[in-house]
């Protein structure tokens, strides 16, 4: 019993010596073992193209020009970014129509990767009434995806 204990402890501090003796990693060495790496590679340019697209979403909704507006809109289906099926351009145009806005506004655009990207706006409903608490903003997200070197806004159909 006596050896058993012995050799354990002697393991344990062998262990702790020889850890010991390793070189400690650097933050550079840390980050790139930890990190995700990104999965795509941005420009000021691919932002610019992203923010222009929705700008005229945006704008197209103001002038209710809805047509034109849903006909910017794209869903991804795997690895590919196709036009709106005749159904799905029905729903979106039926949905824009009973949510008339009285102000659109591009609230951010956020890149996290391929699939997951995100550009939000605020619709303003209608104006409230002083002293209301009623809420009247919506917000309304689109997914930015590239493919084959073109951004597209996407909805949320498969």
């Amino acid at each position: 019993m006596k050896k058993n204990s012995l050799f354990v402890v002697m393991t344990l501090a062998l262990l702790t010596l020889a850890s010991c003796g390793k070189k400690e990693k650097s933050f550079k060495e840390l980050e790139e073992t930890y990190l995700p790496k990104p999965e795509m590679t941005l420009t000021a340019q691919d932002t610019a193209e992203v923010t222009s697209l929705a700008e005229h979403y945006l704008q197209l909704l103001e002038q209710r020009d809805l047509e034109d507006a849903a006909g910017m809109l794209y869903y991804q289906k795997g690895d590919s970014v196709l036009p709106l099926r005749p159904d799905q351009l029905k729903n979106q145009l039926f949905v824009l129509k009973h949510f008339k806005g009285v102000e659109y506004k591009l609230e951010h655009i956020i890149f996290r990767d391929k699939d997951s990207s995100e550009v939000r706006c605020m619709v303003k409903l209608f104006e409230p009434k002083e002293g209301s608490t009623r809420p009247n903003k919506l917000a309304l997200v689109l997914r930015p995806v590239r493919y084959q070197g073109k951004w597209y806004l996407t909805t949320n159909f498969d």
